[in-house]
């Protein structure tokens, strides 16, 4: 990744600066001690550095915004750490897509993450018309959606705005 987008600027292990060690959560879960407030500091300098000599920066979560959350990091509490707003990714799809979004919006707020955006991956194209429709019928009955984005251009991917 660093070298395709040509950020020979960042260092390394400011791009991953934790690494979770192996039986980790087990230990920790036992009682074996916390390396948050190390990784905590990790992050946050690693975030500054590459801040500092970027015009841009993105920060890339795994999994939901709760992965973590055994360990006191998980993606919300590193998005609350470093001030960063969120856009999330789903799966294309009404039911379990927008269930999925919820709940990490939910979680989000709770951490004081602002949520800018959705993007619904891999929509099948003879679901498009469904998915393009359901947002707009969600949105009246739900008051914490603003607006639903539009399809991109080709990718039957949605755009949406909480």
């Amino acid at each position: 990744m660093k070298e395709y987008f040509g950020m020979e600027h960042v260092a390394y292990e400011d791009m991953s600066p934790v690494i979770v060690p192996r039986n980790y959560t087990k230990q920790y879960v036992d009682g074996g001690g916390s390396l948050l407030a190390e990784q905590k500091a990790k992050i946050l300098a690693a975030t500054a550095r590459v801040e500092a000599s970027s015009e841009a920066t993105v920060l890339e979560g795994t999994g939901h915004v709760g992965v973590g959350s055994i360990i006191g990091a998980s993606n919300a509490d590193v998005a609350a750490w470093v001030g960063a707003d969120v856009v999330l990714v789903a799966n294309g799809g009404i039911g379990s897509a927008f269930d999925e979004l919820e709940m990490n919006r939910i979680m989000l707020k709770d951490k004081g993450v602002r949520v800018r955006g959705v993007i619904l991956n891999k929509v099948r194209p003879d679901k498009v018309d469904m998915i393009r429709d359901g947002p707009r019928r969600t949105s009246r009955a739900r008051s914490h959606r603003s607006r639903f984005g539009r399809f991109l251009d080709g990718s039957c991917s949605l755009g949406g705005f909480f």
